[in-house]
């Protein structure tokens, strides 16, 4: 072999070894771009999301005074419903300890089908009093599956500070970021 094809080897090896760390970076998104694409999915997805409901049946327990009391068993309809901005959640108890709540509820299902401003005012009024009735209301904050997107929503975003702590694969395939709000443990990460 050459001088010129082993000069021309080690060229070319050596640009292969440059844009290597290139193209890993090419790879790795902009978090910017992660969370303007989370933040329009989701309002994309909120204004085409009609209602979900489903019943739900949980248990509270009190441990405020250092021993666990008896436990308090809620049965409630859950209720998402898409707004113009964003996914609320609403929760309607209707029996507790087995015991329908006098006089029957279930009212939040069939009044937020229309999406009319005063179901949606109605339902939110069904949600606080369920809350009303829980062992303490500081127990709300553990019963919000839409916590998670609200960090999300583009209007939030500003108020946490996000991190792409890796990018991983899915099976070979497609990478996809993992973003965290700073300060959260892996285990709490939004994806």
């Amino acid at each position: 072999m050459s001088i010129a094809h082993h000069l021309r080897a080690a060229v070319a090896i050596l640009i292969l070894g440059a844009a290597a760390p290139q193209v890993e970076a090419q790879r790795t998104p902009a978090l910017p771009d992660v969370l303007g694409a989370a933040g329009g999915y989701l309002a994309e997805y909120a204004v085409s999301l009609w209602v979900i409901a489903a019943e739900e049946n949980y248990v509270q327990y009190d441990v405020s005074s250092g021993e666990v009391r008896a436990p308090r068993r809620f049965s409630a309809d859950v209720v998402l419903v898409g707004l113009a901005d964003g996914i609320e959640d609403f929760r309607d108890v209707f029996a507790i300890d087995g015991t329908p709540l006098v006089p029957a509820r279930r009212q939040a299902r069939g009044a937020l089908y229309d999406r009319d401003p005063s179901a949606v005012e109605q339902a939110r009024t069904l949600a606080r009093d369920s809350i009303q009735r829980y062992l303490s209301p500081n127990l709300h904050g553990l019963d919000q599956p839409t916590l998670a997107l609200a960090f999300l929503a583009k209007e939030h975003q500003r108020r946490s500070t996000f991190t792409i702590e890796s990018v991983r694969t899915a099976d070979g395939a497609r990478r996809r970021p993992q973003v965290h709000r700073a300060g959260d443990a892996p285990s709490r990460a939004v994806r």
